[in-house]
């Protein structure tokens, strides 16, 4: 048998630079494939494709199942969930490889093209959006996805294209045939040029072969934005239902119930089968195209897709993004990104104008109220008095949460002063726990589909999920998630009649039947005996108490990011808040101690 360290990756950044060439059918390796193909052996784990499943592939990708580590060819239906018969199995028909339309790479310069194709729109308290500067053109569309149409089935008849949806970073169409088939053509936003689109077509693949979570066939795709519609593409199936808020609404109640509960056991079925994919650093998934071959697909952990590390400038920082082999690595790197950010000299450049335009804005109001001071119509000064005053409250909430030249000096300080908390804040993790999952963060009333029965028969928006340790992730999935708990016997009653009346009433509706849905969702994990229990054991603490450093620090980074200066305050409450938790930490040892002693002595006096 040939040694499975003559079949290690290469480094993970060189293998992403350059042009990525397609697999020889004369190499080596592949001549080995197709031997051990010919002569049927099928469970060797060194050429197991699904990296989830075992650790002799690569070393950069050391991820150890559950239960079993024997191999599998991704031709055949994946295992069930290790260590549990009661998931379903969902039917595989031969597996397709997704066609890779460009081998070209990561561009060279990932800010040139970003500024091409995306425009980022601050905010009036620093946080910035991106917008499409291009809008995609349907009929480039048509001959772009022409070639690879029949992938899904179609003939060579006439197409039709339609908007279907459209978000922050895709736009998606519906192509229909005049036979009535129909697949979905989705244009990706290029806030993360190539490395976005390789990693959502690898993380669904990814899944589609590791769990029974019914996610989209990929028929084709371009990483590269080198063609006629100078954007990059993804060509996928159309599932079938509709999404979960088209099927019970914004603000949920009582009706339905049944189909609400089968739906929240369900997804935490699909949370289950999530949290049993083990991975032993924090990355994205990606396919190595290299490796791979038409029955197999290889998969790696490369660089982090985050809207955090790539959002407007900071596409083109020279910093590490990943892998990261622990959770102070990944935060040490957001800390990197934000300080960095704020010394840029765009932002000081861009405060200095907007802070010229406020001043303008407050001498031409000054000079309104002054004009209104002689207005003689006594109804006429009331009314306009009124309004000024809302209107210079306003003025003084947006200059409350504007940056300004200070708030960029003291943003690198604040994050000087939260590097020596990270490490108490996150020990290292043992090299032989494989603490991370693969975690959808965004398993919400727009990404579940369902059909008439209120059935969960697919799971998409695969983008931008990364393998994550359990403190960073969230216990319930935004499908089932609300601002606080609200139990029963809590008033739900409308006061007042008014429609914000009626709308608070609704709401607080909404929080009590979501309360009860994640006490379903949460008994189902129990039952499954669930590894995401791991992710409730390590949040628990975080989500029920305010003060929380981890929950501070985690509000900290996250308002600089965007530009909420109130945020630097916290540090010293995390600092605080660490020493207090330490504290308390050494008073349980020592009562524990005593009790340990008294057993001890209590045992020797009987003796």
């Amino acid at each position: 048998m040939v040694n499975s360290k003559t079949l290690e990756l290469r480094d993970t950044n060189s293998q992403l630079k350059g042009k990525t060439q397609e697999p020889s059918d004369q190499s080596y390796l592949h001549q080995m494939l197709h031997a051990l193909q010919k002569f049927a052996v099928r469970k060797v784990t060194m050429y197991m494709p699904f990296v989830g499943r075992y650790n002799a592939v690569s070393k950069y990708f050391t991820s150890k199942p559950a239960t079993s580590d024997s191999g599998y060819d991704s031709s055949e239906s994946p295992p069930e969930s290790p260590g549990d018969s009661k998931h379903p199995q969902t039917q595989q028909a031969e597996y397709h490889l997704p066609v890779r339309v460009s081998s070209a790479g990561p561009p060279s310069n990932p800010f040139e093209v970003q500024q091409r194709l995306v425009e980022w729109e601050y905010s009036w308290f620093g946080s910035v959006e991106p917008k499409w500067r291009i809008k995609p053109d349907i009929e480039i569309i048509k001959e772009v996805v022409r070639p690879y149409l029949g992938l899904c089935g179609f003939g060579k008849e006439e197409i039709t294209v339609e908007r279907f949806a459209g978000g922050a970073f895709n736009e998606l169409f519906t192509i229909t045939s005049a036979a009535r088939r129909e697949c979905i053509f989705r244009v990706a936003l290029g806030v993360d040029p190539y490395y976005k689109v390789e990693s959502d077509v690898a993380t669904t693949e990814y899944v589609r072969l590791h769990a029974p979570i019914p996610v989209p066939q990929i028929y084709a795709f371009d990483s590269s934005t080198d063609n006629k519609l100078g954007m990059e593409w993804i060509l996928m199936e159309k599932m079938q239902g509709v999404t979960v808020r088209n099927l019970f609404g914004i603000n949920w109640d009582d009706s339905q119930w049944e189909m609400k509960i089968a739906l929240s056991r369900q997804i935490a079925d699909w949370m289950d089968q999530l949290s049993r994919l083990r991975f032993s650093k924090i990355g994205s998934l990606y396919i190595n195209w290299d490796l791979s071959t038409p029955g197999k697909l290889v998969f790696f952990l490369g660089r982090v897709v985050d809207y955090e590390f790539c959002k407007a400038h900071r596409i083109g920082y020279d910093i590490y993004r990943g892998p990261f082999n622990s959770t102070q690595e990944y935060r040490y790197t957001t800390l990197d990104f934000i300080s960095q950010d704020a010394n840029d000299p765009c932002h000081k450049e861009r405060i200095e104008k907007l802070e010229k335009e406020n001043l303008a804005k407050k001498l031409a109001k000054d000079t309104l109220a002054k004009g209104n001071q002689h207005l003689t119509n006594e109804g006429k000064e009331k009314g306009e008095a009124a309004v000024d005053e809302g209107e210079e409250e306003d003025s003084d909430e947006d200059e409350d949460n504007q940056w300004t030249a200070e708030d960029l000096e003291d943003i690198p300080k604040a994050c000087d002063a939260l590097r020596p908390v990270v490490p108490r804040l996150y020990p290292e993790e043992s090299p032989d726990a494989p603490s991370m999952i693969l975690y959808h963060f965004d398993v919400s009333v727009m990404n579940v589909l369902v059909d008439s029965s209120g059935k969960g028969i697919g799971l998409v928006d695969w983008e931008l999920v990364i393998t994550s340790p359990a403190v960073l992730n969230k216990i319930y999935p935004p499908v089932i998630n609300a601002e606080f708990d609200l139990p029963d016997g809590a008033k739900l009653s409308p006061w007042g009649g008014s429609a914000s009346s009626l709308e608070v009433w609704h709401s607080n509706k909404h929080e009590h039947t979501v309360t009860k849905l994640r006490r379903i969702f949460y008994a189902r994990l129990l039952e499954l005996k669930s590894p995401w229990l791991e992710v409730r054991h390590e949040r628990h603490f975080v989500e029920k108490n305010e003060k929380s450093a981890e929950r501070l620090f985690s509000e900290t980074i996250g308002g600089m990011s965007w530009g909420a200066k109130a945020y630097i305050s916290n540090v010293p409450l995390i600092e605080k808040e660490l020493d207090h938790r330490d504290y308390m930490k050494k008073k349980a040892e020592e009562r524990l101690q005593r009790r340990e002693a008294k057993k001890a002595a209590a045992a020797a006096s009987r003796d």
